[in-house]
């Protein structure tokens, strides 16, 4: 396993398991702990709120799904997702394979997989996650770009991103390819990803897959760091401090 799938895939593969309430953008790790599960539920209240404990079923699941996300202990949220999830509901599916990571990844996979067949972009990029790091399957990089692909269509900025940081690193079935990185990132840079802005910002530093250009290193860097990422903001610094006469 080569050395960044410790940092990058870890936080990457978490950072996805939040879809559903959150994709946190800056890639804030994530874990499928119970703390982990305390981070995805940011949205309930600090009291318990007066809902029924019987509401009217929905037509699609919503009101279940509702349910499951202002819940205050995960043992109650996959409860109300299993009972969205059973009038079909996409996004209950990915929320139930998420709690499934890390405790039964072939059901963790059944559940993504149903709803991506609904076209849920978070489950596609979950499925890449999986194959990414070999969770419950082989790693296979080349399997997870292809799902992040089916993400990315569907206008999923993680996906699009994690795509890039395959092809910036290769291996696993998938050639290094910088020019493929810097489209990839370019896309998900567009769609406002700090992260991808910030590792845009340092191919044009490098010239690695695009023209080698300061100053378009800087504009993504300052666009990354305007939305409080470090990364950027240290790049911006060391920049700033090669430029200043001694």
């Amino acid at each position: 396993m080569l050395p960044w799938k410790n940092s990058w895939f870890q936080i990457a593969f978490f950072a996805l398991l939040v879809s559903g309430a959150l994709i946190v953008v800056d890639y804030a790790h994530k874990t499928s702990t119970d703390s982990g599960w305390k981070k995805v539920f940011h949205q309930a209240p600090s009291q318990p709120s007066e809902a029924p404990s019987k509401p009217s079923p929905s037509s699609n699941g919503s009101v279940e799904l509702a349910q499951g996300r202002a819940a205050h202990d995960r043992q109650e949220a996959m409860q109300w997702f299993q009972k969205a999830a059973a009038q079909g509901n996409a996004e209950a599916e990915d929320q139930l394979g998420n709690g499934y990571v890390g405790k039964d990844n072939a059901e963790a996979m059944r559940w993504f997989q149903k709803a991506a067949a609904q076209g849920n972009s978070d489950a596609e990029a979950n499925i890449g996650a999986l194959y990414d790091g070999g969770v419950g399957v082989q790693e296979d990089w080349a399997e997870a770009v292809r799902w992040y692909q089916k993400a990315a269509a569907h206008g999923n900025a993680n996906a699009a991103s994690f795509i890039a940081a395959i092809y910036e690193n290769g291996g696993s079935g998938v050639k290094r390819n910088y020019a493929e990185a810097a489209r990839w990132y370019q896309e998900a840079a567009d769609q406002g990803s700090a992260n991808a802005q910030f590792r845009l910002g340092g191919l044009y530093e490098r010239g690695q897959g695009v023209p080698k250009d300061a100053a378009r290193a800087i504009e993504w860097y300052q666009k990354a760091a305007a939305q409080g990422n470090g990364n950027a903001k240290q790049a911006l610094a060391k920049l700033h401090a090669a430029e200043t006469p001694k």
